[in-house]
């Protein structure tokens, strides 16, 4: 991920608090922050967020089985792809 985009939610973690997550605010403040660049990783942070990962993370007692679900149901409900992870992870 690249470290500008990690520095923006850092911001607004720091700004409004971690429970700002939970709240639909969140997809107009990453937009703000972002200032129209990061399309990728906001749309896969958002798809994150929008299907409770950081919920279930959190509940998780078998964090790497939790994982392999999280994937596979963003996958499955939300189509992201291996590339999709790649993209908006890693560059």
């Amino acid at each position: 991920m690249d470290t500008a985009f990690q520095e923006i939610i850092t911001h607004i973690m720091t700004d409004y608090g971690i429970a700002v997550f939970n709240q639909v605010r969140y997809k107009a403040l990453l937009l703000d922050y972002a200032k129209g660049e990061f399309k990728k990783e906001r749309r896969l942070l958002l798809q994150v967020l929008e299907a409770g990962c950081h919920r279930k993370i959190r509940e998780s007692r078998e964090l790497p089985i939790t994982r392999n679900i999280l994937v596979r149901d963003l996958q499955d409900d939300y189509y992201i792809t291996q590339s999709d992870w790649k993209q908006g992870i890693s560059d």
